[in-house]
């Protein structure tokens, strides 16, 4: 016999000139086994191996998996003849069938079939993967099958999968067959999410705790701390409560009830109602934590991108590329590189050079109507690399070139009717992990904005492509695999994707259990309080909930600030939220930060912006602070700079 490193389809096109070669084992998408008496097999292994394929040899002394049992049909079926199979407790998956079987059918004919035909090993393996199993154990002296299992495995994509990746274990190996081996491959099935019973793996020898590792000479942990036991289920929960009762601690009571010490019992006892329903609507609200997280992605053969590809870059980009500043390079090199990542996916690629002046949608659209015209191939997609101009705007300096001309991008493609999907190119806008560097606020801003677009123009839209420091041949490949239409292939399309060196990761929303991690559920408005946008309608509700919280003191900032309807009435509001000095209360414009300050620092007022502990925000306005002022960029609105100014400015 022979191990080759090939397909199985690939193998039984290479035997068609080695008569007598058959194919014996198919154990994973590049791993087959094959037969034959003689030297053949041999020859057959030095020809491959002469090639630069993977083959050796695998020395075995008996038939098997050939039609050579055939010659021992008659005595295997006489031997086999007293086995009496019988229905088992245990799901069994047979490599003879390549699926499930009952254990009533596993008579002598069964046996003699598993020893004449084909394995059928991966076959088996891809149908226990989509049935959702991720734990395979292979208890053997040396495990053989391992590596063709996690071939399957990854060909199969479980990384991506809800289930999560595959985990492929042995329990002994070749000239390791002791007890500290297998309480090794106890301890890798652990690490791979499989939980043994400890109890009775030590249940003779009580283990030792040992302390964990430091960092060397900081005596600082490597590992994370354990997460402080919670009072996440109802019997903690309620202890708690009967020990602030018991316990005669009213703070404590009133924290959680969210009432005064001094209130009276008719209003403890709704308060007692109101925090059983809260508590079961927070059970049920914790249960729908998500996050997002990266994924990578399979890496299955890039497709061939067909047509014309329209990319599109900034005369600033250019500028720089011409200058060939090696401290620039990434921005150098995007258009350069993505140009030729698309012509070497098999695209036509027709380069676009925008400036900051053709953000007008008109325009643009005329531009993109007349680079389609004259393509000599259909426009298929077009590759956005504006986004990556992070410089101010010239009329609007609150947005960046590239956020501006993105936007107007999307609006004018619709209007030169050209079918074709969008792209935007990015780069730092995501972090895929600890790996990364910082995140760009600018282009996440266009993460942001590029989601809005998707969902209002879902047959237009293409998605976004976090880009490498550069493309190197396989980041090219991975490029073009992302803009390909993957639904061709049967593969769910990705339309959120980041490259990155040896991989491209897919952007995932998985749960987020709580878990017994404690979470506060309270908070109790103290000192003074600060409120932006506090005299709209919004505004008057947080202050009067502040104010029947017990804040001290309340600062409503809003650009009318004391001229705005209402304020007359504000101080009777204040006596009749539960507060009884009228001078408490304070209504300012954002310019007005300097006088709170001044009454902050003359003792009239405690300051809000240092002894605070409270700011609030509302109406989509931001509290301002010491160091200066909080912008508001509305750039996805159709007047761009008609609020691009900043909302709320701190002290100045």
């Amino acid at each position: 016999m022979a191990w080759v490193g090939l397909s199985v389809g690939e193998v039984e096109g290479l035997l068609g000139g080695w008569g007598g070669v058959v194919v014996a084992a198919v154990n994973g998408p590049c791993s087959t086994v094959v037969f034959r008496w003689g030297g053949e097999v041999r020859e057959l292994v030095g020809s491959l191996v002469g090639g630069g394929v993977g083959a050796r040899l695998v020395e075995v002394d008996y038939a098997s998996h050939s039609v050579q049992v055939e010659r021992i049909r008659e005595e295997l079926l006489a031997a086999l003849a007293p086995v009496a199979p019988r229905r088992g407790e245990v799901p069994f998956y047979s490599t003879v069938t390549g699926g499930r079987l009952d254990g009533e059918a596993l008579d002598a004919g069964y046996w003699y079939r598993n020893l004449r035909e084909t394995v059928r090993f991966e076959e088996t393996a891809r149908g226990l993967l989509g049935e959702g199993f991720r734990f395979f154990v292979e208890p053997s002296p040396h495990p053989v099958l391992g590596f063709g299992l996690q071939q399957t495995a990854e060909d199969a994509g479980t990384a991506d999968s809800a289930q999560g990746p595959a985990v492929v274990l042995g329990t002994l190996r070749r000239g390791e067959g002791g007890l500290d081996r297998f309480l090794l491959s106890l301890g890798e099935a652990y690490a791979g999410g499989l939980v043994p019973d400890w109890d009775r793996v030590f249940a003779d020898c009580p283990p030792d705790r040992v302390a964990l590792p430091t960092y060397p000479f900081q005596r600082r942990s490597y590992w994370l701390p354990d997460a402080p036991a919670a009072t996440a289920t109802d019997a903690s929960e309620d202890d708690g409560l009967w020990q602030a009762l018991g316990g005669g601690d009213p703070e404590r009571l009133s924290e959680d009830l969210g009432v005064r010490a001094e209130d009276p019992l008719s209003t403890v006892l709704p308060a007692l109602v109101r925090w059983r329903e809260q508590r079961s609507e927070h059970a049920v609200l914790d249960s729908w934590r998500y996050r997002v997280q990266w994924r990578r992605l399979p890496e299955e053969a890039a497709p061939t991108l067909s047509g014309a590809w329209l990319l599109l870059s900034t005369e600033q980009q250019e500028r720089r590329e011409q200058r060939g500043q090696q401290e620039q390079r990434d921005e150098r090199d995007s258009a350069d590189d993505c140009a030729r990542a698309l012509e070497q996916g098999g695209a036509t690629v027709l380069r676009l050079v925008l400036t900051a002046a053709e953000g007008d949608r008109a325009v643009l659209a005329e531009r993109l109507r007349e680079a389609a015209e004259g393509a000599a191939v259909p426009v298929r997609g077009v590759l956005s690399l504006v986004g990556l101009d992070e410089r101010p705007h010239p009329d609007h300096p609150a947005v960046a070139v590239g956020a501006a001309l993105s936007l107007a991008l999307v609006q004018a493609l619709g209007d030169t009717g050209l079918e074709a999907r969008l792209w935007w190119a990015t780069r730092g806008a995501v972090s895929t992990g600890p790996d990364d560097g910082p995140v760009s606020a600018a282009q996440s801003l266009l993460w942001g904005l590029g989601r809005c677009a998707a969902l209002e123009y879902p047959t237009r839209w293409g998605g976004l492509v976090d880009l490498p420091p550069g493309l190197d041949r396989d980041a090219s490949a991975r490029l073009c695999r992302t803009l390909a239409d993957h639904a061709r292939a049967g593969l769910p399309a990705e339309d959120q994707v980041a490259l990155r060196a040896g991989a491209a990761h897919g952007r995932r929303l998985v749960r987020a259990p709580l878990g017994t991690a404690a979470v506060p559920r309270h908070w109790r408005p103290r000192g003074t309080v600060l409120i932006t946008g506090g005299t709209g309608g919004i505004g008057a509700q947080i202050a009067r909930w502040l104010a029947e919280r017990g804040a001290e003191h309340l600062v409503l900032v809003s650009r009318a600030g004391p001229d705005a309807p209402g304020p007359d009435n504000w101080h009777a509001n204040w006596k009749g939220w539960g507060q009884g000095d009228p001078g408490r209360l304070r209504c300012r414009r954002p310019g007005g930060a300097a006088r709170t300050q001044a009454e902050c620092g003359a003792g009239r007022l405690p300051d809000p912006f240092g002894a605070a502990r409270g700011r609030s925000r509302s109406a989509g306005s931001a509290a301002g602070h010491r160091s200066g002022g909080v912008r508001r960029n509305p750039v996805c609105q159709g007047r761009r700079g008609s609020q691009s100014g900043p909302a709320v400015r701190g002290a100045e």
